[in-house]
């Protein structure tokens, strides 16, 4: 995960950068175990705080990085795909 890379890169735990981003620990946890998709808001509030800390990261970057497979897809990518199919 992002999260963990950049979390460890910067030796931070996860309530530090949850705090970081005004979100929770719980909300890291689940992002970074890819219980939860990363929602726009969250990740660009992670660019941001990157950024702050000298790290840059484009949004394709954040949401496009390798994925488990489990992973579930954003509901936009399955809504399109089943709409293409009609």
């Amino acid at each position: 995960s992002i999260f963990k890379h950049f979390r460890s890169k910067h030796r931070l735990t996860q309530n530090e950068l949850a705090a970081l981003m005004g979100s929770t620990q719980g909300s890291v946890s689940h992002v970074e175990k890819d219980r939860r998709l990363l929602t726009v808001p969250l990740a660009k509030k992670f660019k941001e705080v990157a950024s702050e800390m000298g790290d840059e990261y484009s949004l394709d970057e954040i949401f496009n990085e390798p994925a488990n497979d489990n992973r579930l897809l954003p509901i936009a990518l399955t809504t399109s795909a089943f709409l293409k199919d009609r």
